[in-house]
């Protein structure tokens, strides 16, 4: 799934214009676009690396929680900010904290106690779990260069069990 997919927004490839003011129009429009969207995700991951930093920092030594965990694995951490960085603005900002093993842990819960979805993110491999209602998923993703598609699909399925609820459905 792409951004484009998932959102509704206006594509100037849908403007048939062809007079210099359309040209102008266009070109204004883009430029807003590219800002103002760039400005919201830039402070969308800023906020979710200072989180992830700060779970780091917590997690920084052995024995951080007092009961034999380990430190927080760089390498983990790497590939946690990339898939932090991967997952489209769309989706829900997770809770970020350090797992006693030294993975990184991203947890998305919802209003509904049913509802969930985690990944414990190590430094090659990503562990999931999802928990929709009556069903359950989960799972072990080699990670490579980008968000595994069956993430993505699994935090959009998220999304629509709340929107759902939120509609009045079952």
């Amino acid at each position: 799934m792409t951004i484009a997919d998932a959102t509704p927004y206006v594509s100037v490839s849908d403007d048939h214009g062809l007079s210099s003011e359309a040209a102008r129009l266009r070109a204004r429009f883009q430029a807003g676009q590219t800002r103002s969207a760039s400005i919201v995700l830039d402070d969308r991951y800023r906020t979710i690396v200072q989180q992830l930093d700060a779970a780091v920092a917590e997690a920084s030594s052995p024995d951080w929680n007092g009961y034999g965990a380990e430190a927080a694995d760089p390498r983990a951490v790497n590939v946690a900010r990339r898939i932090l960085r991967g997952i489209p603005s769309i989706f829900p900002v997770p809770e970020i904290a350090i797992d006693p093993d030294g993975e990184v842990n991203l947890e998305w819960l919802t209003e509904l106690p049913d509802v969930a979805f985690t990944m414990s993110i190590g430094p090659r491999e990503i562990s999931y779990a999802g928990l929709y209602g009556k069903s359950r998923t989960h799972g072990v993703e080699e990670f490579s260069s980008s968000v595994p598609r069956i993430i993505l699909a699994n935090l959009s399925r998220l999304v629509r069990e709340v929107a759902r609820h939120r509609r009045g459905g079952t």
